[in-house]
């Protein structure tokens, strides 16, 4: 009894000293925000809005869940969820426009800390460049050199038919990837050439301490990278749309169908999962959409982990428009 009577006295105590702040229990009244602020503000709103839009395109449980007029806890954290899965494959860029837009509007905010200045990386010398330049003509020789090895040992020609592809799909990708794979292991000559490139690497490195990559660049190149496997990913849907849609006309027309209703929605995840079912060629190219979403995903995380690595961690409340989603209005 004594103990709650303890806990009852610290409760209103802290309710006491919590009315007394200015601006009731919030601690004091936020001030009006600047043009500038109210601009971004405005900019984070409609982006949010575009994500929101492009899920609820994407994915036929995630319209649904948006339709609801009160979701409950557990609805809200499904399309939580589903942001978190859709969100790399169908709205990164977005994404990154609002990362981008937040951290300004945070910058902006008198409240928070300054970030600390970061040293500018120094201008590469003639000696530098000229090192680099040598180093990517050794390395390219040398994998001249095990393509060569590779192509030789390879009876059905079918490694020198896919590195002739110019712009190879993300099957012929994976093709040649794995064909490499298993010609090397299986050549001692190529092995030894392997070693070879790693060697070369590793002393250009050891010659060269002070040209490690930058995260920005590796950041530059990994945001490269997810923007070509999400074209990707849309080129795979494309193509399972076109063999679905030639084995149903009801499919074809839902599809074609500019403002979709949440039952057209519906209606077209059944048909795609029975028409997938029942064809193997369309089952060949959903998993391809699958593995291609996993990559997209894997190289999102990476941007993420090099990115805060570029920019450091932000103190302080992130976003304050309105619930701190990044996912757009519910």
């Amino acid at each position: 009894m004594k103990s709650f009577t303890a806990l009852l006295l610290t409760l209103i105590l802290a309710i006491s000293v919590q009315a007394q702040r200015p601006g009731g229990p919030g601690g004091g009244d936020r001030p009006e925000p600047s043009p500038e602020q109210q601009a971004l503000i405005d900019q984070i709103r409609q982006i949010k809005a575009d994500i929101h839009a492009a899920l609820i395109a994407a994915s036929t449980e995630y319209a649904d869940l948006a339709a609801l007029e009160s979701p409950t806890f557990e609805d809200r954290r499904r399309m939580a969820e589903l942001r978190h899965e859709l969100v790399p494959t169908e709205a990164i860029e977005l994404a990154e426009t609002l990362r981008d837009l937040t951290g300004q509007l945070n910058d902006l905010r008198p409240e928070r800390p300054p970030r600390p200045d970061r040293p500018e990386r120094p201008e590469l010398t003639e000696e530098q460049l000229a090192a680099i330049e040598a180093h990517k003509a050794a390395v390219k020789a040398a994998h001249d050199a095990l393509n060569d090895i590779l192509v030789a040992a390879d009876a059905t020609g079918r490694y020198a038919a896919l590195l002739a592809v110019e712009e190879p799909t993300r099957a012929e990708r994976q093709e040649l990837n794995e064909l490499r794979r298993q010609l090397i292991e299986g050549s001692d000559e190529a092995q030894t050439q392997i070693d070879a490139i790693k060697a070369l690497n590793e002393q250009f490195r050891t010659d060269n301490p002070d040209l490690r990559p930058s995260p920005r660049r590796v950041a530059r190149h990994l945001r490269h990278e997810v923007r070509q496997d999400i074209a990707e990913v849309r080129d795979l849907n494309d193509q399972l749309n076109a063999l679905l849609a030639a084995d149903s006309v009801e499919y074809a027309e839902l599809i074609a169908k500019e403002d979709k209703t949440p039952e057209d929605r519906e209606r077209i995840g059944e048909l795609r999962a029975e028409l997938i079912a029942a064809n193997e060629d369309a089952q060949a190219v959903a998993d391809q959409i699958q593995d291609a979403r996993q990559e997209v995903r894997q190289d999102v995380r990476r941007l993420r982990h090099v990115r805060d690595h570029v920019n450091g961690p932000r103190p302080g409340p992130v976003d304050r428009t309105d619930d701190g989603d990044t996912g757009g209005t519910e």
